[in-house]
């Protein structure tokens, strides 16, 4: 323990001293802000090709419902690129520059340098998603005059978890590869293709749950009851719970009456997210057997 937390300290002294996490805090602060300030609050929620919908039949949208729909749409492709800059070049950037050889020369083992890496590359991840929210609420404030905290906060809980398991993810490829490039490259080219594959309704619905990405927009929907999860309504009109006559591609006012299989739960939506872990001890093992 005491030797990751030693890795842990070289890895924070050189974050801060890149500043990279400070410019990612403010871009994406700045980026979050512009579009609540410039979004159309009159949003009906009837938008095809997204897993989360306003409730057309839940009479006109609060502004936090609004606000939470809108940046639902954005969060993945934006954590996505958080999740890259703060992990994907980590430790396959040590191999590059010969940093690693250097750390590897005191008594720390390869797990401790996995291990300390990723913890300190998963708080600055947090801290710049974190920033972009916190920003949102007050610009939301500021816009529509009022901000819902308790559902707000649920949103930010789940995005963290999201922005967890990309960042995981990104150092767990860093350390199985040779290149920083490469590192980006089969981090952000996944993540992009799972972004789209993840809520594409054409796509199997247990082969999407799969994807961080629908498991991560199902918790969203808890934040506040005007929001609806496509797949739980997809799910009541396959298993004809809500009439034979029910489209598909047109939710309307359906009402959704029956009760999504247990992988689209809350609880099962965390545990699909909480699988991606054991990439952690996978990398690690994998790292082991690598000639620096």
């Amino acid at each position: 323990m005491r030797m990751t937390a030693v890795v842990a300290r070289r890895d924070a002294r050189t974050l801060w001293q890149s500043r990279a996490v400070v410019i990612g805090a403010v871009l994406l602060s700045i980026l979050i802000a512009v579009r609540l300030w410039t979004m159309d609050p009159q949003v009906t929620g009837e938008t095809p090709g997204h897993f989360v919908v306003i409730d057309p039949g839940g009479g006109v949208p609060e502004p936090t419902t609004v606000v939470v729909y809108d940046l639902s749409r954005l969060t993945p492709v934006l954590c996505s690129f958080v999740a890259v800059g703060c992990g994907a070049g980590t430790i396959a950037g040590g191999k590059q520059t010969g940093t690693i050889r250097t750390l590897q020369s005191l008594p720390v083992s390869r797990s401790n340098v996995v291990v300390g890496t990723l913890l300190i590359r998963l708080a600055s991840a947090m801290v710049v998603v974190l920033s972009g929210l916190v920003t949102g609420a007050v610009v939301a404030g500021f816009r529509f005059g009022t901000i819902e905290a308790g559902s707000y906060a649920t949103f930010v809980l789940a995005t963290l978890l999201f922005v967890t398991v990309l960042t995981t993810l990104a150092v767990s490829v860093s350390a199985v590869v040779s290149t920083r490039l490469r590192a980006i490259a089969f981090s952000l080219g996944p993540f992009l293709i799972a972004s789209v594959v993840g809520t594409d309704r054409d796509v199997p619905l247990p082969v999407r749950s799969a994807s961080p990405v629908q498991p991560y927009q199902l918790l969203v929907t808890r934040s506040h009851d005007q929001l609806l999860a496509v797949p739980r309504i997809e799910y009541a009109i396959e298993t004809g719970r809500i009439g034979s006559t029910a489209n598909p591609r047109a939710l309307g006012t359906e009402i959704l009456v029956a009760e999504a299989p247990t992988y689209l739960t809350d609880p099962g939506a965390v545990i699909i997210l909480a699988c991606w872990i054991v990439l952690v001890p996978i990398s690690i093992s994998r790292y082991r057997r690598e000639d620096l």
